[in-house]
Parts: C-alpha cells; structure tokens; sequence
C-alpha cells in the first residue's frame, strides 16, 4: 500500500510539473493577441487562436491565416498557396501516416515553408539560394523561423541561433548589425512592405518597418515590454502576441 502511495504521489508530481512546463511554453509564445486583420485571417484568427496556439501565419497574398496549435490540430483559410493547399489536400486523403503541421510559414507569390511534426519539410520559396539554406539547417539544429518579405526576400533562422539573410530589408539589417550580428536569434518575421520583427535568445524583442497608415503603433502602445511575436500581411494587417 506504501509503495501504490508512493508511486501515485510520484505520477501526481511528475504531472504537476508538466503542466507547469506547458504554462511556461504556453506564455513564452504568447496567449493573448492584438492585431488589425482582413474578415478571411481574422475569422480564422477569431476561431482558433487560444492558449494552445503554437503557430500563426499571415498570407500577405491571400489574406488569410494558418494555424497550429499545440495538440496537432490546424486551421486556414482560403487561398493558400497553391502547393501548400495541393499539399494539405493530400495529406487529409491519406488513410493511414497523415502527417501534422508543426510549423508553418507563408509568403507573397506562392511562397510558404511548412514542417511536419515527423521531422520532414516541404517548401516553395526564391529558387536555388533559398533550397540551399533550408538545406543547411540539418547541420545547424534545425530550423526555428523562416519569413518572406517582398519577392525574392527571405530570413532563416537556424536551431543555433545563427541565420541566413537575403531579407533586403534595411531596418531589420541595421539592428543586425547594431548587435554586431550576433548569432543568438529565436525569430524573424518579415512583412511584404519591409516591415520586421526580430527575437533573441535574452527574451528581447524588436521590431519597425510598418507605414504610417498602420494601426500597429496604437495597438501595442501599452504591451511593449510583453510581446512575444509579430506577423505582417498585405496593407498594414499584422497580429501581435504578447503575455
């Protein structure tokens, strides 16, 4: 009886603990959101996100959304890529070995990286150059965040920390090398209009880019200090997470 005490005492800790590494994870992606979106992501955006989100995406092209959460499930809206839609619609055939998102990330032009929570990846993105730097992130722990900005722009970041820049983003190069281009990113966002947002290993964030007419500036007056991660859409569209 001692030990069945024992053993349930042991289940009852180990479970407590659990839970609360699934609180921190949950609160270093962010449970709360603000965010300006068109009606097809914010819709989406609406129905889906939670605590358990893990993912959102913004499709700059389509204005819609790709979510994750932290279960398996998924959610998006209409007007995919069209090798990302092709993709899902294979996978939801399948009657057996169905693969679940576990990272997604989308991009003017048909444009979008995804990974599988078996490990493989799928993607579409600016040519030779970008297959190459995706390629390489199985010699750099993997990959952390991919972003699309305007064609033929992009940012990886590798599980390292360390990244591949073809981004042509001036703001988001500037503080890359104000941080003497350090090799301890966690994210990098891009927007189709040279908007960026950028984390670091430290918890710190930054981010700047948006046009005058944007009403991100606004939202995030009172949450600067809490925000976790940001994507842009087409016209000034963006969701913020933050704790």
């Amino acid at each position: 009886a001692a030990e069945l005490a024992r053993q349930a005492e042991l289940r009852r800790q180990q479970e407590r603990e659990r839970q609360a590494q699934l609180q921190r994870e949950r609160a270093a992606r962010g449970t709360q959101r603000k965010y300006s979106l068109y009606p097809k992501a914010k819709e989406t955006i609406d129905e889906e996100f939670d605590e358990c989100t893990k993912i959102v995406a913004l499709n700059p092209t389509s204005e819609g959304a790709f979510v994750i959460d932290e279960n398996g499930g998924y959610a998006y809206s209409a007007g995919m890529p069209d090798g990302l839609y092709d993709l899902m619609q294979e996978e939801k055939k399948k009657k057996r070995n169905q693969r679940t998102p576990a990272y997604v990330a989308l991009g003017s032009e048909n444009r979008y990286y995804i990974r599988f929570t078996d490990g493989s990846s799928q993607w579409s993105g600016d040519g030779d150059e970008f297959d190459k730097s995706v390629r390489e992130g199985m010699s750099k722990g993997g990959i952390r965040s991919v972003a699309f900005g305007e064609p033929d722009s992009w940012f990886i970041v590798y599980g390292n920390g360390g990244w591949s820049n073809l981004s042509n983003c001036p703001g988001l190069n500037n503080k890359i090398s104000a941080r003497n281009r350090r090799g301890d990113l966690t994210c990098v966002s891009l927007g189709p209009n040279r908007e960026w947002y950028l984390a670091a290993e430290n918890g710190r964030t930054w981010w700047g880019g948006w046009g005058n007419n944007s009403a991100l500036p606004a939202q995030i007056k009172h949450i600067k200090d809490r925000i976790t991660f940001m994507d842009f859409g087409g016209d000034d569209t963006f969701i913020v997470r933050y704790e």
